[in-house]
């Protein structure tokens, strides 16, 4: 979580000692308002990233996700895009710090995509936003999927995703791409004969509705 803070603080050249306390640190934050940017700015994005930082450690402790430095810095920057928006947008001042985002290139689209189950095995949702390489969100999907294990979820939302693109506008122009925090079903797809036997129809339905637009 420190490497994420000092990331979004060098983009600004603000280079911080991080106290050990929230009051400490709030007060270190404060002053620390970088000359470019409006301090309510600065101030709201403390709130997000800690607000972020929590709901990412509560899915890696509870939902068993694994530490993905990048996916939480982008989502800890969208979140901040949203709520400045949401809060000033007649302003003048509305931000878009998605900018630093990994978006796709020209001619690419990505769609980002989780699962979330509540517990080891329960009640299972799935979501996924597609976007384009100036930031527009094209696609968004969010359902709920009954109970499932964790893995599964992950996989239902990559089908989910697979479906989606391959019914699309985009599916004969653009090239796609997955953004997932589940690095075992990216070796999976890549690598099939990996893929333990409980998990492999629902893989292998994937990889065929891929071929759709190969």
């Amino acid at each position: 979580m420190w490497l994420i803070w000092q990331k979004w603080c060098s983009l600004w050249d603000v280079y911080l000692i991080f106290p050990v306390s929230i009051k400490d640190l709030i007060k270190v934050w404060v002053q620390s308002t970088p000359p470019k940017l409006q301090e309510y700015v600065w101030m709201i994005n403390l709130f997000s990233f800690m607000w972020s930082c929590w709901l990412f450690r509560n899915k890696i402790v509870f939902d068993g996700k694994r530490v993905n430095k990048t996916q939480l810095f982008d989502i800890c920057t969208s979140r901040l895009t949203r709520w400045c928006n949401e809060n000033w947008p007649d302003s003048g001042t509305a931000v878009n710090f998605e900018d630093n985002m990994n978006f796709p290139k020209s001619g690419e689209l990505k769609f980002n995509i989780d699962g979330a189950v509540n517990g080891s095995f329960g009640e299972a949702g799935i979501c996924g936003c597609l976007r384009n390489e100036n930031s527009r969100c094209l696609v968004t999907f969010s359902k709920n999927v009954g109970n499932a294990d964790p893995t599964t979820a992950e996989i239902m939302a990559t089908l989910e995703a697979v479906s989606i693109f391959r019914k699309s506008r985009w599916v004969s122009i653009s090239k796609l791409l997955f953004e997932t925090d589940s690095i075992l079903i990216v070796e999976w797809i890549m690598n099939l004969h990996t893929c333990p036997f409980v998990f492999k129809q629902l893989i292998t339905l994937c990889l065929e509705r891929c071929k759709a637009f190969e």
